[in-house]
């Protein structure tokens, strides 16, 4: 959609209000101001000089990674020399413990314990799944944000799906809020993390931060961070895993850069053709998103224009990424097949198509970032090991986001 067109259009109240947990953050603002100034707090640590400055925290965490999976080999059963991990698993206790490090100075511990069990102290049992929990809310907030006028009775219908996700939704923003709560009672703070950034930023009127829009923010930013990483992994490692010829051309392209020690800098894996075509084919084959995100054409304005389409105030369109990125008529009749090659020269429209990370003011803010953690976690284990899938079949959901459920592989140290 045309840049003229988005002008004219607005978030969908009833969708995006199924995403609230204590008041509209950067992802639930429905007023173009409101999402602008939201998106000023945090701009700068997603900037490209602030990513690469995050490469310490995610280069400890991929050390600790490599260092786990080194001992499950050593410890593991072999399968034609192969040890089955289910890598989905641990790619999620990555993005948490990285997410944890940059968001509030302080990782979970998922990688060392092997465990998504994270503690909050309200709950009768009071450790709880992280993983679950993303799950089950992704998948409760779709549906109510199409029936909107079930939120407030979740908790209390028989269909246990729902009040599933609206406690992940609570165990998730009890996380974030216990961090915010004791940074805010500290006082005086000397982090430097998003979390600071929130806790420094001021309001339209001038004023500090309410607890509530500091919760909300980082509850945002801790999901987002967390799924869009994660899910992208896994899915390139099972295409890397089922397209032996695509994954020996990348350990040949990581193998010809100088890699000082277990985990390379990004400046030597920022600009590697293969790394990059591999990425961005995993990224149009699997989108983060489940669902084309709605928008509202404006009431009172003329409506909207394109193509030969007129669309009047009140309808309600989205952006079908997954459709767009699978489309023949776009991509080719192998639009459905990893081919990583096809990066190698694009046409003006599919150039413009690729949109993995949205367009426009609403684009993911931590893009940038994204890039900065997947190429190096990506190099690390393409350069360390061999990976082979274990399962033939593989399944998938989907919720506001779309993530393969496990990815068997089988990993052996490269020679």
């Amino acid at each position: 959609m045309s840049c003229s067109c988005s002008t004219m259009l607005t978030s969908t109240r009833s969708w995006y209000d199924s995403s609230i947990s204590l008041t509209r953050s950067i992802f639930t603002a429905r007023k173009r101001a409101e999402h602008a100034r939201k998106r000023r707090y945090i701009a700068h640590s997603f900037a490209p000089k602030s990513s690469r400055a995050a490469e310490g925290p995610i280069a400890d965490k991929v050390e600790l990674l490599v260092r786990k999976w080194d001992e499950i080999i050593d410890k593991g059963p072999q399968f034609d020399g192969f040890t089955q991990l289910e890598c989905r698993r641990w790619f999620t206790y990555l993005s948490f413990d990285i997410t944890g490090d940059l968001l509030f100075s302080e990782p979970f511990g998922m990688l060392e314990n092997g465990s998504d069990l994270v503690k909050i102290d309200n709950k009768p049992r009071s450790y709880v799944s992280m993983m679950n929990s993303l799950a089950q809310r992704s998948a409760a907030v779709a549906t109510l944000g199409v029936l909107p006028w079930l939120k407030p009775h979740a908790h209390h219908l028989p269909d246990p799906f729902f009040h599933r996700g609206m406690d992940g939704l609570q165990n998730l923003l009890g996380v974030t809020s216990a961090h915010v709560k004791e940074r805010m009672a500290a006082g005086q703070d000397n982090h430097d993390d998003w979390l600071s950034l929130l806790l420094r930023a001021r309001d339209d009127q001038g004023e500090l931060l309410k607890f509530e829009e500091i919760a909300s923010e980082s509850l945002t930013l801790f999901m987002a961070a967390i799924e869009t990483v994660s899910n992208t992994l896994s899915a390139m490692m099972y295409y890397l895993a089922t397209s032996p010829s695509s994954l020996q051309k990348l350990q040949a392209e990581v193998d010809s850069i100088d890699i000082p020690g277990t985990v390379p800098p990004f400046t030597n894996v920022r600009a590697l053709p293969y790394l990059d075509a591999v990425l961005n084919e995993t990224m149009c084959l699997h989108s983060v998103l489940g669902i084309g995100l709605p928008r509202e054409v404006l009431p009172g304005s003329k409506g909207v224009h394109l193509d030969s389409f007129y669309f009047p105030p009140g309808t309600v369109l989205s952006v079908p990424i997954y459709a767009i990125h699978r489309s023949r008529d776009i991509w080719g009749q192998d639009a459905n097949n990893f081919r990583p090659e096809r990066w190698e020269k694009l046409s003006d429209r599919q150039k413009t198509s690729f949109i993995p990370f949205g367009h426009g003011p609403a684009a993911c803010v931590g893009r940038n970032l994204a890039e900065v953690e997947m190429k190096i976690i990506a190099a690390t284990l393409i350069k360390r090991y061999n990976f082979c899938m274990m399962d033939s079949e593989i399944e998938s959901t989907e919720g506001t986001t779309r993530k393969l459920i496990k990815v068997n592989i089988g990993i052996k140290r490269r020679q």
